[in-house]
């Protein structure tokens, strides 16, 4: 009885497993269609990624702790979290092909 308790847990543990894999592989999958829309926008003469962080940091003097490309309705904008010098976290939306933060 005790051998079919542990050969129910470690399947539990391996199906767990494999369904977080597929997921984390199915994430991946996703992402550079839309970093390749970043860097699509950058080759027009709008802001790459980098750029736009790197100007929040400048204008804020605070660190940076993220930075994701995310698509608005059809348009491409970088989410950049900053920790600011008050301690405050703040995030920022930059408009990639107008350079347009919020």
């Amino acid at each position: 009885m005790q051998r079919r308790s542990c050969v129910r847990i470690l399947c539990i543990f391996a199906m767990t497993g494999a369904l977080l894999m597929a997921s984390a592989a199915g994430a991946r999958e996703q992402r550079p269609a839309i970093d390749a829309a970043g860097f699509q926008v950058a080759k027009r003469g709008g802001l790459s990624l980098e750029q736009a962080a790197a100007r929040v940091q400048r204008q804020t003097g605070g660190r940076i702790l993220s930075a994701d490309v995310l698509n608005r309705k059809g348009r491409v904008v970088y989410r950049i979290k900053v920790l600011m010098p008050s301690g405050h976290v703040r995030i920022f939306r930059v408009d990639a092909e107008s350079g347009a933060a919020d």
